[in-house]
């Protein structure tokens, strides 16, 4: 007995040293100034000869999966790079970067400084030459006023990018945390796509003017240049400062790093006070934003010889005034709103599966995100970065004093905030017609006795929301059934079959959904091979609604509405007739 008590033992801990050695492990670390001790923000976090990596958050903090044998690589701007081995990170998890010290004694600096305007130009030509690329993209928007949280938002794209500009960006997921302020809601509803028009070539008229986005001789006339520095420690990039020639909010000032050796962009950071053109709108007629300040910066890393975009910082603070008559921030005082938003770029060319659900792409992510239901999946398996205490206690907040929406336990709550949340199928639950959305004004020019008019009278939309999902090298799928509110319209009178009719309709797309699964249990199923089955249910799903419709005649035809009713009883185990007390 005692022998195999010993060997149990003794498996154990080789077991466990074996796995230590090979597996991956998800590890915490912090990044940190050695001269002052400060945590280092949004610090490029590599591992040598692999494409994987992160940034640290805001508090110098990151969490990133390794092996024992890896080597971790450290770069940021105006810090020496440094590497360090996995082994020994897990030993000291707190990594100090050593400041760069910077001269400019090895440039010969001339009295108009034209070598810079030389510099600028020939890095907007190699800015005109990036191609564009995929990647995943992770966004996260942090808003307070008077230092009260009113905002977080985290949301999740596949997109196409160049060293200029974002070229596309296709939503995955997201969720929100809100708070009121003054008995209303401040919503930043549009920031990642306020963020996608920023073009360092292209002036959109959305943003003031970019140094790139001018000519060497229009760039010389509206900019003045200074060379602030030289890295000199096996480093070849210069720091250049501009400064716009007329200061009235028209054109950013700010900082640029460029390579000298190949003129790639290292980073540029543009700033400006009180802007004379920026992209935010009030969403009420009679609210005014009275002056905004923006600081934007882009930084780009090294991989595979060229530069590539790695994060956007994207800050602003706003004054917002609304009348009286508007129930949003107090109207007695103009509100100052800071906003920290963050969008990195990573798994270059390994993209999302971008979930399988209809709406109309224009909206925003406020939106998209009420849109969709909880999917466990995706968030235990997200690579965003590690949240900082500061979003830590945003959420609580948020939770105690707001709503949370597309959290854990936190399903689509906050729709107070939406009118139109979208329906998720549940056997207990029966959808009814609101008679408040009749139109009595409209319906008076009408007779409803068969005309052909009707059918532009109602709408019915349901729809089978599938994503996809790698956790660990295992494919995990997703689906729910769809009522979509956002898009079903009924303007008819209210009949005594009418609730029966559109419970029928809905509970077709649940079938289908239920078929689909069934069909998707071969867990050995390959993406390209899931997505057929998806991609056959919808077709389905399809042409058994357009049939339901043609027979029963939004539910006149009782006859074929028994029917249908029996197919959904003999599938599902509903009785609608029964629910809605319809007779023979």
């Amino acid at each position: 007995m005692l022998k195999s008590i010993t060997y149990l033992v003794l498996f154990t801990i080789l077991s466990g040293w074996f796995s230590t050695l090979c597996a991956q492990t998800d590890l915490k670390g912090y990044v940190k100034d050695q001269a002052t001790g400060l945590p280092i923000a949004y610090c490029s976090i590599a591992i040598k000869n692999n494409h994987t990596g992160t940034i640290s958050n805001e508090e110098g903090e990151f969490i990133l999966s390794m092996n024992n044998t890896d080597t971790l690589l450290f770069s940021c701007i105006g810090y020496k790079k440094q590497k360090t081995s996995a082994a020994s990170f897990i030993k000291n998890s707190v990594i100090k970067l050593i400041p760069n010290v910077n001269t400019i004694s090895e440039v010969t600096v001339t009295a108009d400084n034209s070598f810079l305007y030389d510099i600028m130009e020939n890095c907007r030509k190699r800015l005109l030459l990036s191609k564009d690329k995929t990647s995943k993209v992770y966004f996260v928007l942090e808003s307070e006023i008077e230092k009260q949280p009113v905002e977080l938002l985290e949301s999740y794209y596949n997109g196409t990018v160049n060293n200029s500009s974002i070229k596309d960006l296709r939503f995955k997921n997201g969720r929100v945390g809100v708070a009121p302020r003054d008995s209303g809601f401040f919503l930043n509803l549009n920031t990642s796509k306020a963020i996608a028009y920023i073009s360092l070539l292209n002036n959109n008229g959305f943003f003031p003017v970019i140094p790139f986005q001018l000519s060497k001789a229009k760039l010389k006339k509206e900019y003045n240049l200074t060379l602030k520095s030289l890295y000199t420690t096996n480093s070849t990039i210069y720091h250049i400062t501009y400064s716009a020639v007329q200061k009235n909010g028209s054109h950013f000032d700010g900082e640029v790093w460029v390579d000298k050796n190949n003129y790639e962009l290292v980073k540029i950071i543009l700033t400006v006070s009180d802007a004379q053109t920026h992209p935010f709108t009030p969403i009420f007629p009679k609210s005014k934003i009275e002056k905004v300040d923006l600081e934007i910066s882009k930084s780009y890393k090294t991989e595979q010889a060229s530069n590539t975009l790695e994060h956007i910082n994207f800050s602003y603070t706003l004054k917002y005034s609304t009348s009286k008559s508007v129930r949003m921030i107090d109207p007695e005082t103009p509100k100052e709103v800071t906003t920290k938003c963050l969008m990195y770029f990573y798994d270059y060319d390994h993209l999302f599966f971008i979930p399988h659900f209809e709406y109309n792409n224009l909206i925003d992510d406020y939106r998209k995100i009420s849109l969709l239901s909880y999917n466990d999946d995706f968030w235990k398996d997200n690579k965003g970065l590690i949240y900082s205490e500061k979003m830590r206690n945003g959420i609580r907040y948020f939770k105690t004093n707001g709503f949370l929406i597309n959290y854990k336990g936190k399903i689509n709550s906050g729709t107070k905030i939406f009118e139109t949340n979208n329906i998720i199928w549940n056997k207990d639950l029966r959808i009814s017609v609101k008679k408040n959305i009749i139109k009595d004004d409209t319906l008076k020019k009408y007779e409803f006795n068969n005309q052909p008019f009707l059918s532009s009278l109602y709408n019915l939309k349901s729809q089978i929301f599938f994503d996809v999902n790698t956790i660990n090298d295992t494919i995990r799928h997703y689906s729910v059934s769809v009522f979509d509110v956002y898009e079903t319209f009924y303007h008819l009178p209210e009949e005594s079959y009418t609730n029966c009719f559109i419970n029928i309709y809905f509970d077709l797309c649940e079938i289908e959904r239920r078929k689909m699964e069934e069909k998707l249990s071969n867990t050995k199923l390959t993406i390209p091979q899931i997505d057929l089955i998806y991609t056959e249910a919808s077709n389905n799903l399809h042409e058994s609604e357009k049939k339901y419709l043609k027979e029963v005649q939004m539910g006149k035809n009782t006859l074929k509405l028994k029917a249908w009713n029996q197919y959904v009883y003999e599938q599902l185990n509903i009785d609608n007739f029964k629910i809605f007390n319809i007779t023979n």
